[in-house]
């Protein structure tokens, strides 16, 4: 019998990860930046930006992840929001505090 243990390569995205590498060591740097992460259902948006976050970490950033919600309008700063919420939630987050005392961040 053989036994097969989950990997966690990264297969065929290398030039987007590089992409997303750029806009992350930007932001070492000191720049603002963003990206947008974007395609069709399954081509695999989710691992590519769990492969950036896990990084981002190990580099010592803190990475906050929020959902969208496929609604007939359009909720501004929706994923932003939950993103917040679900961090300031976290006991002895490092996120909490900065939420607390920036009561429009509620």
């Amino acid at each position: 019998m053989v036994t097969r243990t989950p990997q966690r390569v990264l297969i065929g995205r290398s030039s987007e990860l590089d992409q997303l590498l750029g806009v992350l060591d930007g932001a070492a740097a000191g720049l603002a930046g963003v990206a947008l992460v974007g395609g069709d259902a399954g081509i695999g948006k989710t691992r590519i930006v769990t492969e950036l976050c896990d990084l981002a970490q190990r580099r010592g950033f803190v990475t906050l992840a929020g959902q969208c919600a496929e609604l007939g309008d359009a909720l501004p700063y929706l994923p932003l929001a939950d993103a917040l919420r679900t961090a300031a939630a976290e006991p002895g987050g490092p996120v909490g505090p900065a939420v607390t005392a920036r009561p429009a961040l509620r």
